[in-house]
């Protein structure tokens, strides 16, 4: 939805509107920005995830119905060994048999749905890793796929509301210019860039 807006933020943005429900198109003092929403939304999400977890303030909410995790010895072994620190980013998994978890409740900003293939994909990456697979590695590794996996996605219609705050919280961020994958959150075209695409000057 193309449509103009009063201006936002300190970076004294323009929204002009949302491109293909995934694109969020704006205007500056010096040309148009083309920000990824998911991108944008996922740095949010991570800065503030590491910042509660750093101060000890991940909130959870308990699952109505828990959820069964059925691993593999390896998986189930290194599992067991960082349930204490899961917990701290909100996770409450406990043990139930050899090789059998259960989780009871998961990060508030997580949707429940989400938490087994984040599990799942922490334990693959620790275990192809191995030995070079640190505390700080997999800690950064649960941050990062949280924030992927509870961010606003693609081909989401966002009301223009929406979209001032998001620009706003990403405005906040220490790093607003890449998500936590390293992909660069938006695009900008200087006013002589687009200029010149029109071939209005050399």
């Amino acid at each position: 939805t193309i449509q103009n807006s009063r201006v936002t933020s300190r970076l004294k943005l323009t929204v002009i509107g949302q491109i293909m429900g995934t694109y969020i198109l704006a205007q500056s003092e010096d040309g148009l920005i083309l920000i990824d929403q998911h991108a944008a939304h996922e740095r949010i999400v991570y800065e503030n995830l590491k910042q509660r977890y750093h101060s000890l303030k991940v909130q959870s909410q308990s699952l109505a119905v828990p959820e069964t995790l059925e691993l593999n010895f390896k998986e189930a072994d290194f599992l067991g060994s960082i349930l204490d620190d899961l917990k701290m980013l909100g996770m409450v998994i406990e043990p139930f048999g050899e090789t059998t978890f259960v989780i009871k409740a998961v990060p508030a900003m997580i949707d429940e749905k989400e938490i087994k293939p984040i599990i799942l994909e922490i334990l693959e990456t620790a275990l192809v890793k191995k030995d070079r697979f640190s505390k700080e590695d997999w800690l950064e590794k649960c941050l990062v796929l949280m924030a992927c996996h509870s961010a606003i996605r693609a081909n989401l219609n966002l009301e223009h509301i929406e979209i001032e705050k998001l620009l706003a919280d990403l405005e906040q961020c220490e790093n607003p210019r890449h998500c936590p994958h390293g992909r660069p959150i938006a695009i900008t075209w200087s006013k002589n860039q687009i200029e010149k695409l029109f071939k209005r000057v050399l």
